[in-house]
């Protein structure tokens, strides 16, 4: 979910973005995205409830990918469910991920104690 007061930072972050996935993205579509993947197929989504809904539709039935987001692997070879990471509250709600080319990322082991009340402020 996004929280609509992220919409206008999210909608600036992607704009120059070539790839732009929406995870989940069946129930309120994100028109900006260029990629969808979803359990449910792009011909029933909810045209009429997308996130914004004045800007044209940059993702296709050819490149909306019907699979339980919670099954591995992706057919993004450069990402997958567990890059995102934990779920967030709806005020962290406008996750985007955006990439040119490969996707990389680096595993982190924190300290709970010491690191998530600085990650929280």
């Amino acid at each position: 979910m996004i929280a609509r007061s992220n919409l206008p930072s999210l909608r600036e972050g992607v704009s120059g973005s070539a790839c732009v996935l929406d995870v989940g993205g069946w129930y309120q579509p994100f028109n900006l995205a260029t990629h969808v993947i979803d359990l449910f197929p792009d011909e029933s989504r909810r045209v009429h409830d997308a996130l914004d809904p004045s800007d044209v539709e940059r993702f296709s039935a050819a490149t909306w990918v019907v699979r339980d987001v919670c099954d591995a692997p992706w057919p993004f070879p450069d990402i997958t469910r567990n890059d995102i990471g934990r779920k967030l509250s709806e005020q962290e709600g406008a996750l985007a991920l955006f990439w040119v080319g490969e996707f990389t990322f680096e595993e982190v082991f924190t300290d709970i104690q010491n690191d998530y009340s600085s990650f929280r402020h």
